[in-house]
């Protein structure tokens, strides 16, 4: 085992830094209440639009029960001698259209059902993309948090931190401590200008809450 890395440890969750720490917190107590709005959400929003399949369902019925009607009537109609066919064919004809309507409010009450569901669906995703984007964030934060702790326990300097800082802070934190120091902040790593080394390692340590 190399002797600058410490032997492995607990995951850390949250930053040491109490300020950083909160805002962890706060933002992983949003992010699990997302997560129970979305799913509120999805219902409601199933619930509202199923709401207007009920005349696609009425309308079923109401053609299923014109259709048998009028069916049965053509089967007793049928049953005269000699003419029943003739008297029973109208009967036959209109106890398909009432099929038909009833078959046209199946299909209206299904596509509404199903477009109740895929809404609710797209409602719910919003929120949970930004779940999703939160938690691969604090994964990302703990995974590097928890190498740099193992890292500072096996005696790693500030020197590797302030490279860090100089590949991973952004630009403008890093001209804004050069500009303090008025260094230039490549040139200060590698002569190892004590305060410029100092200043971009609290840089990136602050940032994985160490």
């Amino acid at each position: 085992m190399s002797k600058s890395v410490a032997p492995r440890t607990a995951p850390v969750l949250y930053s040491a830094r109490t300020g950083q720490a909160m805002r962890q917190l706060v933002g992983d107590l949003i992010a699990v209440g997302l997560v129970w709005w979305a799913v509120r959400l999805q219902g409601w929003v199933d619930d509202q639009i199923s709401k207007l399949a009920a005349p696609g369902e009425t309308l079923q019925s109401a053609g299923n029960g014109f259709s048998g009607g009028l069916s049965n009537a053509g089967k007793q109609v049928g049953r005269i001698p000699g003419v029943g066919d003739d008297l029973r064919e109208p009967f036959d004809r209109a106890a398909g259209a009432g099929q038909q309507v009833a078959e046209a409010g199946k299909t209206l009450h299904d596509t509404i059902e199903q477009a109740a569901l895929v809404t609710g669906l797209i409602a719910a995703a919003i929120p949970l993309i930004v779940v999703l984007w939160w938690v691969l964030r604090r994964w990302r934060w703990s995974r590097e948090a928890t190498a740099a702790r193992r890292l500072v326990r096996g005696g790693a300097d500030a020197s590797f931190f302030a490279l860090r800082a100089l590949a991973h802070q952004p630009l403008s934190e890093v001209i804004r401590v050069a500009r303090r120091l008025e260094v230039d902040p490549g040139e200060a790593w590698r002569s190892g200008h004590p305060e410029a080394v100092a200043a971009l390692a609290k840089l990136e340590m602050s940032r994985l809450g160490l």
